[in-house]
């Protein structure tokens, strides 16, 4: 099971490589999901979804 700690640091190193940081994360019961803020305007930005049981981290568009 992944914790809230570990998700955080490969959300917020994902921010970090496109110039931000995490802004707000929410939980359901099987996903942490975060979503990012960032220093300068951006145009078609992901959110970072980790799932708890360990699978790879899910980029994805809120939109979506």
């Amino acid at each position: 099971m992944v914790k809230f700690c570990e998700a955080y640091k490969l959300a917020n190193d994902y921010f970090a490589s496109e110039n931000g940081v995490v802004y707000e994360a929410r939980e359901n019961a099987d996903n942490w999901m975060f979503t990012g803020k960032y220093e300068r305007p951006t145009y078609g930005t992901a959110d970072v979804c980790v799932p708890k049981n360990g699978m790879e981290p899910v980029l994805f568009n809120s939109t979506d």
